[in-house]
């Protein structure tokens, strides 16, 4: 990538001339959006004769989006105004529209390529703003120094962190000497064997749902033809139930494991990570390149996934999450990195953080009442279920071997989550771990912690047992059926390291189970 230039954005900028396709393009594809099912049903209903009209408004409908595509091209205008700090996007065909934005409110800028903008190397500026869950400005087509430029431009004022007044760059440059910033480079090695062992059970579970609603709508469709779709049903299933259950399962099984793998590579295939001045540009995709730049200083949550399969070979999905109003709808919030080996989450980390991943000296473990909720839910809901089936119908035997097996894994599972459900605490880190099926570790730092919330239910304190919220910008961690009142000691010595700004004050506390000295990642 070359060094951005330096443009001078105080004077009014306009999209590459090639942003007329671009602009055409999408015109486009919203009209057939919106009206494909009129064309193919003009399509089918007329006759052929009638296909001259129709080739002629097509030929119409082109020249006129071609016109305006030129005209949104040409009414698209941009600039910084300095003097007020401000970015101003100008644009609009009948009504026009103008964005203002304060350059102090911008909290990302993302550079993406899709498919077109490729072909024409252009690239598309987004710019998110605080107490948005949607982007506020894009610009469709700019070449390659004017986007880099422009998102230099933007997020000048914000390399500095304004609620702290501490200069991230400087905090970098001082913890240069310890971490060394180098770029993360996922090999589509890596990328492939993470989009095969990615998410299958859930590809699975989404294709079954589109296999039987596509076969409701079948039925709808064919409903006149009742007779013959009933006897085509009944033969269907007296053959699947006698024969190939198990295969027809076993082949859905590995189809969602292919589409999913396939989604995957196209969306994270060459996938790298370059440190900048107090930040990270995280830059995938293989037909639409994303470009998304990670402001250290606006990281909430650092979370690390894997799963058996993953875990066997060495490999890992980070999350992060980045100061939002409201975390649960703002997608873009979050940002996933998948695919890394051991050695390359500890360096992403490092990079993020400015500081070497954390030995967490004390844990803290939760109450085996942890296992009821799993336990109601995934072993006596599924006997139950099973039980009322088989007591209506006779059920096949490989069923209830299946349930069977499904049971004692669920058994051992719970078990698992049960005994690896844990709080860990260490001078500038929390950490909440758990392992089920998956396994997952979510870090935050205790300076980013906004507020923490106590909970006991009226059944819990005779036991002594509660629960904690830890709430921050981007997210929350919960940790569940801890003992009360160390959870209440807790509590104020997070709030107290927060108010105090004091780094050297240990917790302690005597009931605390036995210090894991080792445990890093």
């Amino acid at each position: 990538m070359s060094q951005p230039k330096d443009i001078d954005f105080n004077q009014e900028q306009h999209q590459s001339p090639t942003g007329m396709f671009i602009e055409f393009f999408f015109l486009m594809r919203k009209f057939f959006r919106t009206s494909s099912v009129l064309v193919i049903y003009l399509l089918l209903k007329l006759e052929w004769q009638y296909y001259v009209y129709i080739g002629l408004g097509m030929l119409f409908l082109i020249g006129v989006t071609g016109f305006f595509a030129y005209l949104s091209f040409r009414n698209t205008l941009f600039y910084i105004d300095k003097l007020h700090q401000e970015f101003v996007l100008q644009r609009g065909i009948i009504n026009k529209e103008k964005h203002v934005i304060q350059l102090d409110k911008i909290l990302q800028v993302n550079i993406n390529q899709n498919f077109w903008q490729r072909i024409f190397d252009v690239y598309a500026v987004e710019i998110e703003t605080a107490g948005s869950k949607k982007t506020e400005a894009k610009i469709k087509a700019l070449n390659q120094d004017i986007a880099f430029s422009l998102k230099n431009a933007l997020l000048e004022r914000t390399s500095s962190n304004p609620e702290s007044g501490i200069d991230m760059a400087e905090q970098g440059e001082d913890r240069s000497r310890e971490i060394v910033n180098e770029k993360i480079k996922i090999s589509s090695g890596q990328i492939i064997l993470y989009a095969f062992t990615a998410d299958y059970i859930r590809s699975f579970l989404v294709m079954m749902g589109i296999i039987f609603s596509f076969y409701s709508r079948i039925r709808e469709y064919f409903e006149n033809f009742r007779q013959s779709v009933d006897e085509w049903e009944n033969a269907a299933l007296s053959y699947f139930e006698t024969h190939s259950i198990p295969l027809a399962i076993g082949l859905l099984f590995m189809l969602s494991i292919l589409v999913n793998a396939i989604r995957n590579i196209i969306t994270y295939y060459g996938l790298q990570i370059k440190p900048e001045k107090s930040s990270s540009w995280i830059s995938y995709g293989l037909i639409s390149r994303h470009n998304t730049l990670l402001q250290n200083n606006r990281i909430q949550t650092f979370s690390i996934t894997t799963q058996w399969i993953q875990k066997i070979l060495g490999l890992y999905k980070v999350r992060v999450t980045q100061i939002s109003s409201d975390i649960q709808a703002d997608k873009k919030a979050k940002v996933n990195i998948v695919g890394l080996k051991k050695e390359q989450v500890q360096q992403l980390f490092e990079q993020i953080y400015q500081e070497s991943f954390p030995g967490f000296r004390q844990r803290f473990t939760a109450d085996n009442r942890l296992a009821i909720l799993p336990v109601l839910l995934y072993i006596l809901l599924p006997i139950l279920i099973t039980a009322t089936i088989g007591y209506w119908q006779i059920l096949p035997v490989y069923l209830y071997a299946a349930a069977a097996a499904f049971l004692i894994l669920m058994g051992f599972l719970i078990r698992r989550y049960v005994r690896t459900y844990c709080l860990y605490l260490q001078d500038e880190y929390l950490m909440l771990e758990y392992k089920m099926w998956t396994e997952k570790k979510t870090i935050l730092r205790i300076k980013d912690i906004q507020s923490v919330r106590i909970q006991q239910y009226a059944w819990h304190r005779s036991l002594g047992l509660g629960h904690i919220t830890f709430q921050t910008a981007g997210g929350d961690i919960h940790f569940m059926y801890g003992e009360m009142k160390m959870l209440q000691q807790l509590a104020d010595w997070v709030l107290y390291r927060i108010e105090s700004n004091q780094a050297n004050v240990p917790f302690l506390y005597s009931k605390e189970t036995e210090p894991d000295l080792a445990h890093r990642m």
